[in-house]
């Protein structure tokens, strides 16, 4: 290659080299290597995905709080490589490293693919919270949900700003799920809204639904009076505390029959939900604690309501998804984006 063959302009001839790699095939042209170093001077590196290359820079992801996002806060410069070896080509970039706005961050998380396929389990809930729209002040609900990808973490997988929890707002976020990538759940945990089941049975079919017990649990105290609620919670609560699948669905029969006695519209509606109540029991033992109900997501909630006390009342949708995500409040939880100015040198 003549220097002479080149493009004065190095990210059109980046763009011209990226374009070439992707034609011939290459499994993953955009992964390259990003190498980083602490404050002192220690270098780490690893790989990463271009998500983008413009004016601005080179763009990828990171999780502020991982090695390579606190590295690159107290020593804002790095390198990137990209080896494309069925063309004989590398090309190297070096330059300072900057976070893009919150924006464009936010909307990278609520977008992204879902590229941790299969997901087996995910938990879904929502949230009602207040916020302002033009001069009124409204509830508005944040519907959120949360997997386990295949290499056995949990991933947030995405969340939104809805009017209200009804079917089509369930349906719709749902459906964006799917289309992001989200794929092979064998078992979703979420309370028994109706909107919610259903859209559960049309965007993952072949998918089991696993009823919270912690939900279920509320609904079924309606039916027995204040005094015996301690009780039969305690009941209940022993179906939960089998060592296997065959004592569960016996202990389960037993605590109807009991019920049945003093309070039968409870043991009637322990009955009716045991498909759904049980559903955990078809997976194996030692992840029955992640699955029987969406406290994970209950957890994070109550976390997202001691904020609200703070802030009252939202000033518009978009503070609400900060707010979730983590932006305001310390480097985001998920993943952001930063990018690497252009300094580009390539060899052929």
């Amino acid at each position: 290659m003549e220097e002479r063959d080149l493009d004065p302009d190095p990210l059109r001839q980046f763009e011209r080299w990226f374009e070439e790699a992707r034609a011939s095939g290459l499994a993953v042209p955009e992964a390259m290597a990003l190498a980083t170093a602490t404050a002192a001077g220690g270098p780490s590196v690893r790989m990463v995905l271009l998500k983008g290359a413009d004016e601005r820079g080179f763009a990828f992801h990171t999780n502020y709080e991982s090695r390579k996002g606190v590295e690159l806060t107290s020593n804002p410069r790095a390198a990137l490589l990209f080896h494309w070896q069925p063309l004989g080509r590398q090309v190297r970039v070096e330059g300072r490293v900057e976070r893009i706005a919150v924006e464009e961050s936010e909307a990278y998380f609520r977008t992204r693919p879902l590229d941790g396929a299969p997901y087996p389990y995910l938990v879904l809930d929502a949230l009602v919270v207040k916020c302002r729209e033009g001069s009124r002040t409204v509830n508005a609900c944040v519907v959120h949900a949360v997997a386990v990808n295949q290499e056995g973490f949990r991933e947030s997988l995405g969340l939104d700003v809805v009017t209200s929890e009804d079917g089509a707002a369930w349906l719709a976020f749902m459906r964006s799920l799917v289309a992001r990538g989200l794929s092979g759940v064998k078992l979703c945990t979420s309370d028994a809204h109706p909107g919610l089941v259903d859209a559960i049975a049309a965007t993952l079919p072949g998918a089991s639904w696993q009823r919270c017990r912690t939900h279920f649990m509320r609904n079924l105290l309606t039916r027995v009076p204040k005094s015996a609620q301690s009780f039969v919670a305690t009941m209940v609560r022993s179906t939960f505390a089998q060592p296997d699948a065959d004592t569960v669905l016996e202990q389960h029969a037993r605590v109807v029959e009991q019920l049945g006695e003093r309070f039968p519209a409870a043991a009637e509606l322990l009955a009716e939900a045991a498909p759904d109540l049980l559903a955990f029991t078809h997976f194996p033992k030692e992840h029955w604690r992640q699955l029987w109900s969406n406290n994970s997501l209950e957890r994070l909630n109550k976390e997202i309501r001691r904020r609200t006390d703070v802030v009252g009342i939202f000033p518009d949708r978009a503070s609400i998804v900060r707010l979730v995500m983590g932006f305001e409040s310390g480097p985001p939880k998920g993943p952001s984006c930063t990018t690497v100015s252009v300094g580009l040198t390539a060899s052929s």
